[in-house]
């Protein structure tokens, strides 16, 4: 990894200069900082420096035979293909690409072209909050050129979902192989998109979906309830938000249906460590002078999530749902017990139900948002405190600690 000691930014030549010096042996490039994009600056040695006596500069002119992984600095403005092709045709055995922001549409299908030709070995693709194709069209070229079956990791900063239907054919393209796919401060994410991931990703092992504003973001209780069942059955880390909104019209709603449906997939992951599932209330009235709503997941919670039900009052209960989740070590989501139902809802039986169901559980969230002295004034939390000493109860984290 090369950084600047100061502010001061690269040039492309410099950046030239640096990859084509790089020994031959050399398996991880990483140049993270941003290039100047103030034309071609001449490369000089200062008399003074300590350098100045070793000779000349050697640069290396056959390909980096060995190089997995290459970041290059980001472009504001973009690269045009006959600035970056160059580092991927001396790049035969690249991995994982750190994908930069490319110009104009012109110069797309040259790259393309170039990874098809160069980088067959390619499987992991980062896009972190590029500048110009923030919308993640170039990616998604990328996805296209690369051999059916062949992307393992999909990271995407800053993702907006505006061609929904070519990104789901993109994801589809690679759905028996992707095992890893985070897509992080989502502008905008559809239904569809979350639904087909869960339902053509088999061997999908880690997914999360997280961004600023829950409403763009959700996947439909419809979507997420639906008959189709979700393959990804070795998935082990499950990070979405889901629009309850609808579901707390009733128990007789047909909405109750589609949650039932919902937990029963999520009951299937036998595989899964971490679970964080929180609700994003939509108003679903939305006129020009009654804009969409939404609650923070904060203040919301998941009916009948953590809860064995009642039989004689009718209240719903999921929890027996997820009893073959005895690999799950974290639970964190929208179960507040400062809310009337869920306090109302969760008490011993669901502790008790917990001890023996979920072994491995060393983290959950479901304690009041402001205090940790609830352990004290609820008896049933301090039962499976005293009997799972190592398990910890947490308040709501940020999306950037969570794990990876």
């Amino acid at each position: 990894m090369v950084r600047h000691s100061h502010a001061a930014q690269d040039t492309l030549q410099v950046v030239d200069v640096i990859f084509r010096s790089c020994p031959k042996s050399i398996i991880t490039l990483k140049l993270p900082q941003d290039l100047s994009e103030f034309g071609k600056t001449e490369m000089t040695l200062d008399r003074d420096s300590k350098d100045f006596g070793e000779g000349p500069l050697v640069l290396r002119t056959e390909p980096l035979a060995n190089l997995r992984y290459l970041q290059l600095p980001d472009k504001p403005r973009g690269y045009h293909a006959d600035q970056i092709c160059p580092f991927l045709e001396q790049s035969p055995r690249l991995e994982t690409w750190y994908v930069p922001c490319i110009a104009e549409a012109a110069d797309v299908e040259v790259i393309t072209k170039t990874i098809r030709t160069n980088c067959k070995e390619l499987k992991e693709l980062y896009n972190g909050m590029p500048h110009a194709n923030f919308r993640g069209e170039f990616a998604m070229s990328v996805m296209e050129a690369m051999e059916p079956q062949r992307l393992e990791r999909l990271e995407f900063t800053g993702y907006h979902d505006e061609w929904p239907n070519r990104m789901t054919a993109s994801i589809e393209r690679h759905g028996q192989d992707l095992q890893r796919i985070r897509l992080r401060g989502c502008y905008r994410l559809t239904s569809f998109t979350v639904h087909t991931i869960l339902t053509s990703c088999q061997g999908l092992q880690h997914l999360e979906v997280v961004g600023m504003y829950h409403l763009r973001i959700v996947i439909s209780l419809e979507d997420g309830g639906s008959s189709k069942e979700w393959v990804c059955k070795d998935l082990r880390h499950l990070v979405i938000h889901v629009n309850v909104s609808s579901t707390s019209t009733g128990p007789e709603q047909p909405q109750w249906a589609l949650l039932e449906r919902l937990y029963r997939h999520i009951g299937s992951l036998q595989q899964l460590t971490f679970l964080d599932l929180r609700g994003a209330a939509v108003n679903h009235d939305i006129t020009l002078s009654n804009p969409a709503m939404e609650v923070n997941s904060s203040k919301l919670t998941f009916p009948g999530l953590l809860s064995l039900g009642s039989a004689s009052t009718g209240e719903p209960g999921y929890l027996p749902l997820l009893k073959e989740l005895k690999q799950l070590k974290t639970f964190q989501g929208s179960i507040w017990l400062d809310n009337v139902r869920p306090q109302e809802a969760i008490g011993q039986a669901e502790m008790e139900w917990m001890y023996e169901n979920w072994p491995s559980l060393r983290l959950i969230e479901f304690l009041d948002y402001t205090s940790q002295s609830a352990l004290d004034e609820r008896p049933y939390l301090k039962w499976l405190k005293e009997r799972i000493p190592q398990l910890q109860f947490t308040k709501m984290v940020a999306s950037s600690t969570w794990s990876i």
